[in-house]
């Protein structure tokens, strides 16, 4: 038997496709499984605070449809570079939350510190990096930022 290209080229757009479906970060499972695809996201884009002060960073978890989580969710963060300077107008912060299996959303949050330089600035950035391995777990692209007001005023 003699194969033409022609006869090929259905294969391979189907393997194709069935490798792209695999391996998208926005649905990386099909099925039942699918069912129970969570997001992880930010309570909001942006936390605001004066020099001194801190904000507690809101980390949330929820399923597509509402089902329980099959397995723990861990949720890795960190304060990362932006136009604050870090040690002198904030605190770094890191490290991981971690959402039971069984549950079907959550909220967990985490602490970030500014310090009180007492230097005439414009307002600064602390941009926050979330993400998470876990299979079925999407991050939200939107990764929030810490604002410190200027000169510590609102």
């Amino acid at each position: 038997m003699r194969l033409r290209v022609a006869d090929l080229i259905p294969l391979a757009i189907l393997v194709g496709a069935a490798v792209s479906a695999s391996l998208s970060p926005d649905f990386p499972l099909a099925g039942p499984i699918a069912d129970r695809a969570a997001t992880v996201a930010a309570g909001r884009s942006v936390y605001a605070t004066h020099e001194g002060g801190s904000v507690r960073v809101q980390v949330t978890v929820t399923t597509r449809s509402g089902a329980s989580l099959p397995a723990p969710v861990t949720v890795g963060y960190a304060t990362g570079t932006g136009t604050a300077t870090a040690g002198v107008d904030y605190l770094p912060a890191a490290g991981t939350l971690t959402f039971a299996a069984g549950t079907r959303s959550g909220t967990q949050t985490f602490l970030v510190r500014t310090t009180a330089d007492r230097v005439a600035e414009a307002a600064e950035t602390v941009p926050v990096t979330l993400d998470c391995a876990t299979t079925g777990v999407r991050v939200d692209p939107h990764q929030p930022i810490v604002l410190i007001y200027a000169n510590g005023r609102r």
